[in-house]
């Protein structure tokens, strides 16, 4: 799934180009992808889950703290914060050593 939000806009196809690359890579078969545009990645994201009526929404996160979370924000945060789904969340990399 791809959120196509204004501040990470991008046009239709180059969101399919990306898609089919990374489904290619990991050689994923019989896979259903979606593009959505919203208003933001977060509101993309809920609107998806209710679309497709989901259980669970899972998301992995940087794991970011400190002052780069405060000036970069958290997806994940906000859906966790306004989802009235369970959200599972996985950090993404390891911690900087």
């Amino acid at each position: 799934m791809s959120i196509n939000a204004p501040g990470n806009f991008t046009t239709i196809r180059a969101a399919q180009h990306r898609l089919h690359k990374f489904i290619q890579q990991f050689k994923f078969e019989q896979v259903r992808t979606e593009i959505y545009n919203s208003l933001s990645e977060e509101a993309g994201i809920l609107v998806f889950a209710d679309d497709i009526s989901a259980d669970l929404i899972a998301m992995s996160t940087h794991g970011r703290t400190g002052i780069l979370h405060l000036l970069t924000g958290s997806i994940s945060e906000d859906v966790v914060n306004h989802s009235k789904r369970p959200v599972w969340t996985l950090r993404a990399t390891p911690p900087a050593a």
